[in-house]
């Protein structure tokens, strides 16, 4: 599996609603922050690390919808008792795009730049 960006892309905090997900545990989730390679999704639920998935998300500054595939690159699960004590640390994972098209990533990329100017 080849990976489109290195893993430390720089990042920006989001907060975008999950559409349509290849697992049901998806429902209410939320991606919290996003790159050129990946985002991290906030869920009670996570899935293990190598877990494909694919989904749909609107981007929120050009409002595209795109649908991506990617794999689960590290996970975290949050204790009850922690989720008080660490709110800037919840349960989820960091999903790596991959076998993403050439037009979705320039899509990725608009929106990125969208948020850093």
């Amino acid at each position: 599996m080849s990976l489109n960006y290195p893993v430390r892309s720089k990042r920006f905090a989001v907060q975008i609603q999950l559409g349509a997900a290849s697992h049901e545990l998806f429902y209410g989730s939320q991606i919290m922050n996003i790159s050129k390679g990946g985002v991290f999704i906030k869920a009670d639920l996570v899935l293990a690390v190598g877990s494909i998935i694919d989904f749909t998300f609107t981007l929120p500054k050009t409002n595209q919808t795109i649908s991506v595939t990617g794999v689960v690159v590290w996970a975290r699960r949050a204790l009850s008792k922690q989720k008080d004590s660490f709110p800037h640390h919840p349960s989820g994972m960091g999903v790596q795009f991959v076998q993403t098209s050439n037009a979705v990533l320039d899509k990725i990329n608009q929106e990125l730049q969208l948020h850093s100017a």
